[in-house]
């Protein structure tokens, strides 16, 4: 099975729970991709001996990058261009933002592949409680699991 993970930024150390997904996958003969919607974070300098071990980095396709006034800034919104050469079976976003802000693609059909949403922390407390408690009803209607 062909599995994407889309999680905001990777590698993360402190998100241990995209790498045990990952690794769980690949230790089962999946293949994995990961797509993170905003690139590298900040700090990489700390990166979990895990990702080295299984080659993640390898596995990983960032979005495209512009520099604007001396910062560089990741181009989400072309994000969907990554997955253009691979069909995937399921796309695993780790968060629900995440989905959120990929819904639109959704609609345009640009992602084969069911969706599969995972929601953590935030997700489900500051989000509903600054967006509305409705924030994520279509997500639910569109997401297949």
């Amino acid at each position: 099975m062909r599995v994407a993970i889309v999680p905001f930024e990777f590698p993360v150390l402190s998100e241990t729970f995209v790498i045990n997904i990952a690794t769980g996958l690949i230790d089962n003969g999946h293949d994995v991709g990961i797509f993170p919607l905003y690139g590298k974070p900040v700090d990489v300098n700390s990166i979990h001996p895990v990702v080295n071990k299984y080659g993640l980095l390898n596995k990983t396709s960032y979005p495209p990058r512009m520099t604007l006034m001396k910062k560089e800034l990741y181009l989400p919104l072309f994000f969907r261009f990554l997955f253009l050469e691979k069909d995937f079976d399921i796309i695993h976003f780790q968060f629900g933002t995440a989905a959120l802000k990929c819904l639109p693609f959704r609609y345009l059909k640009f992602f084969k592949g069911r969706w599969v949403v995972s929601f953590r922390g935030f997700d489900i407390s500051s989000v509903l409680k600054e967006k509305g408690a409705d924030i994520y009803r279509t997500l639910f209607k569109k997401a297949d699991l």
